[in-house]
């Protein structure tokens, strides 16, 4: 490294600026890692792509919307699973969300869940027809390395990515970091910038790193 630098506010609250080591939440960048993730687990054999997902998920994915769908781990991450992003039923927290990975993920695809929704939560075609990038399928594709390696998939990324990496500074949660540390997220309105707040949500795997 010869040189290396930061620029502007980390919180424009409390006056405090960006560093180098400044931690932000990635968003959708996060779906590197996560692919990352799957690949590894991939490698170490735990899991293939082209397994359906429903053998190594302790609930059935069914697609309400189509008959004899089979959906893989390729699907997933190829965003072609058929699985849809309903925004009504993806709850933001405070912080981190208080819902477990599988437990939110489960709500949400299995009829009679807190978060399902048999039209907005599904596409009516087969897997591998047509593409629609998917927060929830990706989410899912963490949740599959979980399953299949027995391990979380935050405490899996920490031990085969960041640490193999040096990537040190880095986590899925907010509860990973000193929140004063946190880049503070904003919104631009007529004119400023206005902070939104750290948040988090059930679904991480798809932006929260």
């Amino acid at each position: 490294v010869i040189w290396t630098a930061a620029f502007g506010m980390a919180n424009k609250e409390t006056d405090s600026p960006v560093t180098v080591d400044t931690p932000f939440m990635l968003a959708s960048v996060s779906k590197t890692v996560t692919a990352t993730a799957v690949m590894r687990a991939q490698l170490d054999n735990h899991l293939t792509l082209d397994e359906p997902i429903n053998s190594y998920l302790p609930f059935t994915v069914d697609n309400p919307r189509t008959d004899g769908e089979v959906i893989t781990l390729r699907h997933l991450v190829s965003h072609t699973s058929g699985i849809r992003d309903n925004w009504s039923q993806m709850p933001y927290a405070d912080g981190d969300s208080p819902y477990a990975l599988g437990m939110y993920l489960e709500g949400y695809l299995m009829q009679g869940g807190d978060w399902y929704n048999a039209t907005e939560n599904f596409y009516n075609y087969m897997p591998g027809t047509t593409n629609n990038y998917g927060n929830i399928a990706t989410a899912l594709a963490g949740y599959v390395v979980e399953r299949a390696t027995g391990t979380a998939f935050d405490d899996y990324c920490q031990e085969l990515i960041f640490d193999e990496l040096d990537m040190d500074h880095s986590g899925w949660h907010l509860s990973d970091f000193d929140p004063a540390t946190v880049a503070m997220p904003y919104e631009y309105t007529n004119g400023q910038h206005e902070p939104v707040g750290h948040f988090g949500y059930p679904d991480y795997p798809d932006g929260q790193l």
